[in-house]
């Protein structure tokens, strides 16, 4: 699935999240995208804060089977919806790999869509600690590097410019 039909869907998810009062955060490669840089998007990953995650969990999992998403059998929060998986963490599952407050993340509008976005220094924090956990190294290192440096060369030229 090209990165425009997986940003399609995750509009469509995002402003469902919206309407049910959730202002979610983007994660991992769209993450990256929305920031403008230059990656390949395979899922959605979504951020949600703990107290809209602890209170709506439910309702994102109606919301979702709603949209025609399943289930993973061996991933209860991740869905599979028409090919493209979208899953969903806390952010303090997250917020430990790299210093996030929920409230000062830059808060964004994209088509109707209200969402928050990390920061490259957020990122470049996640992923390299995403790289000390022996499953991620496994699976996917050469993206996590790939990503890493592309973060890095992002963050040098903008402290170049300034």
């Amino acid at each position: 699935m090209s990165n425009k039909q997986i940003l399609k869907l995750f509009i469509r998810l995002g402003r469902r999240l919206n309407a049910i009062e959730i202002e979610p955060v983007v994660y991992g490669s769209l993450g990256l995208y929305f920031l403008g840089k230059k990656v390949i998007v395979n899922d959605v990953d979504f951020l949600l804060a703990d107290k809209d995650f602890n209170r709506k969990w439910n309702d994102v999992k109606k919301l979702l089977k709603e949209n025609k998403c399943e289930i993973d059998p061996d991933h209860e929060r991740e869905f599979d919806c028409g090919g493209v998986f979208v899953s969903f963490l806390k952010l303090s599952e997250v917020s430990r790999l790299a210093k996030i407050d929920f409230p000062h993340l830059e808060r964004n509008e994209y088509k109707g869509l209200v969402y928050r976005n990390l920061t490259l220094q957020q990122y470049l924090n996640i992923y390299r600690n995403g790289l000390k956990n022996k499953w991620r190294r496994k699976k996917k290192k050469q993206d996590d590097l790939d990503k890493i440096e592309i973060i890095r060369e992002s963050i040098e030229k903008r402290r170049r410019r300034n």
